[in-house]
C-alpha cells in the first residue's frame, strides 16, 4: 500500500523475510510503516523493522508491548486511528482481542 501524500509504503502484516521479497520491496521504495493487524501475522516483523527502519503499529490487546511495537493502538471497537493520510486502523475485536482492519480511502482490508 503506497499512501502517496506520506511519501512511503505501508506494509500490512509481516511476511517471512525472504530475500527476493525484500529486494522487491526495496525496489518499490522500502517500508515506512508496518501495520500488524493481529497477533497471528507478525512473522519476521523485527527483521523488516531493522532492514527498513520502519515504525510498527499494532493494537495493545494483542501483546504489542511484549513485541516491542513502537506505536500502540489502544482504542475501543470501531474507534479508528489514522495511520497516514487516507489510511485508518479500526479495532475490530473478535478474531483476536486486538484485531484491526484497515480502511484506505473507501476500501476495507480485512485480515484473518
Amino acid at each position: 500500500m503506497r499512501p502517496e501524500a506520506e511519501g512511503g509504503n505501508v506494509l500490512v502484516d509481516s511476511p517471512r523475510f525472504a530475500s527476493q521479497l525484500v529486494k522487491k520491496i526495496s525496489a518499490m521504495g522500502g517500508v515506512r510503516k508496518m501495520c500488524l493487524s493481529h497477533q497471528d501475522d507478525v512473522a519476521d516483523h523485527v527483521r523488516f523493522a531493522d532492514k527498513f527502519a520502519c515504525q510498527r503499529i499494532m493494537h495493545a490487546a494483542d501483546g504489542a508491548r511484549k513485541l516491542g511495537i513502537e506505536w500502540l493502538i489502544e482504542g475501543e471497537e470501531r474507534n479508528p486511528e489514522s495511520i497516514v493520510v487516507n489510511l485508518l486502523a479500526i479495532p475490530t475485536p473478535g478474531h483476536t482481542r486486538g484485531h484491526v482492519v484497515l480502511l484506505y480511502r473507501n476500501q476495507f482490508f480485512v485480515y484473518r
